[in-house]
């Protein structure tokens, strides 16, 4: 029995390229072009495994994942984005992906992945892999938090807790909580420090 493959990604001549290399070997049951489509049609059809892009209108790849986790269905996502930042890949791991490609994927690279995933395997670009490594795998170190990381980033663009705040949409008494978990996951006692630090481990890049 063929996988069943739903694509949804905002570009349509790029979901047209994917269905020409793909419905030869599986069973493509459908496109959308945007997070809330996609819900709507993993609700309705219950594909094996979803090509997800993480930047859409609406409701982006993220939030897909993380409604579908909510529910009973054993839908798993292969992210195949342009993107392959720290807080992207951590985001998308922790909502809940079985696989991150890169858009620049051969059809084998993509193929292979839905296979692996389809076994229950994991299916990460070589150079997705080695960051999410890095970030993982630290001795001795606590890994920060994908919201922890968001407000390390804004401290070092330098931002005030107050729009911090605001761009977060979160208070600045949480704010400062986040602040302390960073300082003690860290092991510093200041905010200039903590982005020293966050440099220094790579959770953090200028």
């Amino acid at each position: 029995m063929q996988l069943t493959i739903l694509l949804v990604d905002d570009h349509p001549a790029y979901r047209a390229g994917l269905r020409a290399i793909l419905e030869s070997e599986f069973t493509i049951l459908g496109e959308a072009a945007d997070g809330d489509a996609a819900i709507r049609l993993i609700d309705e059809c219950c594909p094996d495994i979803v090509i997800l892009d993480l930047v859409m209108s609406g409701t982006d790849g993220i939030g897909v994942m993380k409604h579908v986790r909510k529910t009973d269905k054993k839908t798993a996502f292969l992210v195949l984005t342009s993107f392959e930042s720290d807080f992207d890949l951590t985001e998308a791991v922790e909502a809940g992906a079985n696989g991150y490609l890169l858009k620049d994927a051969t059809a084998v690279e993509i193929k292979d992945a839905l296979k692996r995933i389809a076994q229950g395997e994991k299916a990460l670009a070589p150079r997705v892999a080695s960051k999410l490594w890095s970030q993982w795998v630290r001795p001795g170190e606590e890994r920060l938090t994908s919201r922890e990381l968001e407000v390390l980033k804004q401290v070092a663009a330098g931002k005030s807790n107050k729009i911090i705040a605001s761009d977060l949409f979160i208070s600045e008494s949480t704010v400062k909580t986040h602040l302390l978990h960073i300082f003690e996951k860290l092991a510093v006692n200041d905010r200039t420090s903590a982005v020293v630090k966050g440099v220094e481990r790579g959770d953090i890049r200028f």
